[in-house]
């Protein structure tokens, strides 16, 4: 599309420009269309119209019930999603400097927490950009993923979105994208551990971009995208950021007033290698918990995430059907629970066994091969 077109050439001067410089610019182009958002028929009431026209209900509620459907676990981290997203989509264009809230989340690996925000974005119709934060490069950077080329992303899901619903006549690809969401996952990978690392140049972008700017899109008519109502949405492990060398650089009288001292707050985040400006621009603080082998044989239960579902289509491929029993799964679950990798660890666990079982079986006569858990135990004694 047109907004495309010289992009990566042109992101430093638009850098330059100050908030005044764009509104001004917007101004003198007589840009009907532009003033019309900025104006009385903006805000919550454009937002609803085109939330109304994708078709998304906005409410928490709604949000929570299709994240029950495929993310096992994790209830009050998917209740903090849900209300979060749901006020994100109510922030009022006409009301001063409110921007969208903006959220860290904090988990171990393999808990769900990119998969609970991708759902929530698609459940929504929201353009949404996944970021490795361990692939960005300061924008001076010849080769990598700017935060600019993140903005690109941002406009490329937006169009996809109108694309798939016809609909470029009611909304453009800008004004979709300045609500949309960036994911940062890997963020912990981000921490400064002395003063003239790489990271601290990305933070110091970042929260600009988080701190609401006017970036230019190089087209005629010199649309821009306003970052401050774009949710961002960070995750990490953030390994060792309980530890009691860190913990024990809180203030005294924050220790005093904690219920629970192994909770983490934004002390600890800027203690672990963060701008104290940047993590203020993550106010919201989600907790994910590891997930315990009951919460694994519910994913196991569940068809819509269950990695035992390739198994059956590759077992059907040769003519077999399978069949594991509920011992099994809580066998399996107990075994992927120890290797502390979240539902990764499944795979793990069931590859090796599963893989054996079909070479064993596919030449043979038995019609439905059928995992018991005195089965699974041998086959997890043998390794792979």
């Amino acid at each position: 599309m047109k907004w495309r077109r010289g992009f990566e050439n042109s992101h430093k001067e638009a850098e330059k420009m100050t908030v005044a410089d764009l509104v001004d610019q917007r101004s003198r182009s007589g840009d009907s269309e532009a003033g019309a958002e900025a104006g009385s028929e903006g805000g919550v009431g454009r937002l609803s119209e085109i939330m109304t026209a994708i078709d998304s209900p906005t409410d928490a509620r709604s949000i929570r019930q299709a994240l029950d459907a495929v993310v096992v676990g994790q209830a009050d981290a998917k209740n903090a999603i849900s209300v979060l997203l749901s006020a994100h989509l109510s922030v009022d264009d006409r009301v001063g400097n409110v921007g969208s809230p903006n959220a860290l989340l904090i988990g171990p690996t393999g808990v769900g927490k990119t998969h609970t925000v991708h759902t929530a974005a698609d459940f929504l119709g929201l353009p949404y950009v996944n970021v490795d934060s361990t692939a960005l490069v300061p924008s001076s950077a010849q080769d990598g993923m700017t935060i600019e080329k993140v903005l690109v992303e941002l406009l490329i899901s937006a169009e996809t979105i109108l694309a798939e619903r016809n609909m470029f006549a009611e909304i453009s690809a800008v004004e979709l994208a300045s609500r949309g969401l960036i994911f940062l996952d890997e963020f912990d990978k981000l921490r400064v551990d002395r003063e003239s690392d790489w990271n601290l140049r990305l933070q110091r972008r970042l929260l600009r971009l988080m701190e609401g700017s006017f970036t230019a899109i190089p087209e005629a008519r010199g649309e821009t995208i306003d970052t401050s109502k774009i949710s961002f949405l960070a995750s990490g492990t953030f390994e060792g950021v309980r530890d009691p060398i860190v913990v024990s650089q809180r203030p005294a009288h924050l220790n005093s007033t904690l219920r629970e001292q192994e909770k983490v707050v934004s002390v600890d985040l800027v203690n672990y290698g963060f701008l104290p400006e940047l993590i203020a621009r993550l106010p919201v603080l989600v907790a994910f918990d590891s997930l315990s082998s009951r919460d694994l044989v519910g994913v196991l239960d569940n068809p819509r995430v269950d990695p035992t579902q390739l198994w059956s289509s590759y077992f059907r491929s040769i003519g077999k059907d399978l069949l594991i029993e509920t011992e099994a799964k809580i066998l399996i679950a107990e075994q992927a629970e120890k290797l502390n990798m979240g539902a990764r660890g499944l795979q793990q666990v069931i590859f090796p066994m599963l893989a054996r079982l079909s070479l064993d079986h596919e030449d043979g006569d038995q019609a439905t091969v059928i995992v018991t858990r005195e089965l699974c135990k041998a086959q997890l004694r043998k390794g792979w």
